[in-house]
């Protein structure tokens, strides 16, 4: 114990911060009080998301699109142990912060509210679904029969590959994606447009993480012999790491917001998000589209013209049964689970309605599905995190 002490003491006097900023510091939203004026707010916008805006007769700049008062920010970060994220949409920043540098902050004159992110860890609703290994000829039938329940042939006819549409990804990372020979074409035509590591604070998301990898063949990938997995091959996208592998945590429905925001400024028209809360974080009553933190981020990102697409939970064959967060939203196009040979729900996908009564899903689609594995080759898994890539392309 003697040993355990020393070494917590010797850190705060390593990184010259007091004992109690190393071992009690929290996470906390901070809302501010005000916005200043912007002069010119379009500077901060790529081209595409004000074309969206228009297109969906939105007006711009609203006071959400506006960034926060830089003094403010400054006095904060000189204030708190860390600041995470400035989130633009509610007029806050998210910090890790001790006991005592919360209270001084509650006495400061531009700061509204305080609320401490809810303790306790959180699960992704989307972990795949464990299945045995699949050989070549299981690998084509698989492939044939989510093709044939998307109908997929039909939607080819037309000659809609997506192109134009900027589609934004939020995962666990997109690990050697950049190395499939089924996701080539993104790379070499330069359809991924950018990047961001929300976890690490960089552009690499391609070391982390294999389901984003999984998600993304879902929307555009190509299957052996240039056969298309997904619909929007000729989509541009924007890959977002916002989740660890390793742990769950609250912190990670920050990242989750900080995204979003990033999509928005990047022009993204969809949202594909095969991620969600529930677990030691919002009871099924709370579920109701109006309370998590995610859900009401969604509903910003909807009235800013962009659709949101996510999973609605691996948790139907669980206690919990139900949808998770921001599925619950009534203006999230929630995405439930079918078997690929006939068109029942998995036993695994989560059921509505919310606790509001609004229908979900809203629609479903294969979740034993046909993915890139990152190490090159094809395999198959299971989830809704699947099925909701399979719509977004659609």
């Amino acid at each position: 114990m003697l040993r355990f002490c020393c070494f917590w003491i010797l850190l705060g006097i390593l990184v010259g911060c007091p004992l109690d900023a190393v071992s009690q510091t929290r996470t906390y939203y901070v809302y501010l009080t005000d916005k200043p004026a912007c002069e010119a707010p379009e500077q901060y916008y790529d081209q595409k998301a004000l074309v969206r805006r228009a297109r969906h007769q939105v007006d711009f700049p609203q006071v959400s699109d506006l960034p926060l008062n830089p003094r403010y920010v400054q006095a904060i970060r000189h204030s708190v142990s860390r600041i995470r994220h400035e989130l633009w949409w509610f007029n806050a920043v998210t910090v890790d912060a001790t006991d005592s540098e919360i209270a001084a902050l509650k006495t400061v004159p531009f700061v509204r509210e305080i609320e401490e992110m809810a303790p306790g860890m959180v699960r992704p609703a989307e972990a795949p679904v464990p299945l045995p290994a699949a050989n070549a000829s299981e690998l084509d039938k698989l492939y044939n029969h989510q093709r044939d329940q998307l109908r997929l042939g039909a939607l080819r006819k037309t000659g809609l590959t997506g192109e134009g549409v900027r589609i934004a990804v939020f995962d666990t990372g997109f690990k050697n994606a950049n190395e499939h020979p089924g996701l080539k074409h993104l790379f070499d035509r330069g359809l991924i447009l950018a990047t961001r590591d929300f976890y690490r604070d960089r552009e690499d998301v391609y070391r982390k993480g294999s389901h984003g990898t999984q998600v993304l063949s879902c929307i555009a990938g190509y299957f052996t012999e240039g056969r298309p997995i997904g619909a929007a091959m000729d989509a541009e996208f924007l890959l977002a790491r916002t989740e660890s592998t390793i742990w769950e945590k609250p912190i990670e429905e920050d990242h989750w917001l900080a995204a979003m925001e990033w999509a928005d400024r990047k022009g993204a028209d969809l949202i594909s998000s095969s991620l969600g809360y529930y677990k030691k974080r919002y009871t099924y009553k709370q579920l109701d589209g109006r309370q998590a933190v995610v859900t009401r981020a969604a509903q910003m990102a909807v009235r800013k013209g962009i659709l949101v697409v996510n999973s609605i939970g691996n948790e139907g064959g669980g206690d919990h049964k139900y949808l998770i967060a921001p599925a619950d939203d009534d203006s999230v196009l929630a995405v439930g689970g079918t078997f690929p040979m006939i068109r029942y729900p998995s036993r695994f996908t989560s059921f509505g309605p919310n606790a509001r009564g609004v229908l979900k899903p809203n629609v479903s689609a294969p979740s034993i599905v046909v993915v890139a594995k990152p190490n090159g080759e094809w395999g198959r898994t299971a989830g809704t995190s699947f099925a909701c890539p399979l719509i977004t392309g659609m």
